[in-house]
């Protein structure tokens, strides 16, 4: 009986420590492990976007605010990120700008065989005093 008990505790403890790190690079080998995000932390709602995006499931929705807030540059970014591949994401930081507060990301796409990325901002505004993605980057 207690071989069966310490059995279930290290598989209890090995399927809890398969977490990561909004921080870390994600990747389609890691993006399953980004499994919720944070609604009152913005950084960890983007990186559930964009690990949703290269899951290639629906749930980066999850992380957006309703469809009928979104500004016309918002739909032209969803509708960009809706054709491309995503396969690989880095969360570089919150930062204040110039004109508002932003994501620093990184992120590579795949599109007609030839891949791409570098580095860009997600837009941030606050609604009902919360804050939410106001726009994805392309």
């Amino acid at each position: 009986m207690k071989h069966y008990l310490v059995i279930l505790v290290l598989f209890t403890l090995c399927s809890c420590a398969e977490k990561i790190d909004i921080k870390e690079t994600i990747t389609t080998e890691n993006a399953h492990l980004i499994t919720d995000f944070d609604e009152n932390d913005i950084e960890s709602m983007v990186t559930y976007y964009f690990a949703s995006r290269i899951r290639k499931d629906d749930k980066w929705k999850l992380a957006l605010p309703n469809a009928a807030g979104w500004s016309p540059r918002m739909r032209y970014s969803i509708e960009k990120h809706n054709k491309w591949n995503f396969v690989e994401f880095k969360n570089l930081g919150l930062y204040e700008g110039e004109y508002g507060t932003y994501i620093k990301v990184y992120f590579m796409i795949e599109m007609d065989g030839r891949r791409d990325g570098g580095e860009d901002d997600v837009e941030l505004k606050k609604y009902n005093g919360k804050w939410v993605i106001s726009k994805v980057p392309i």
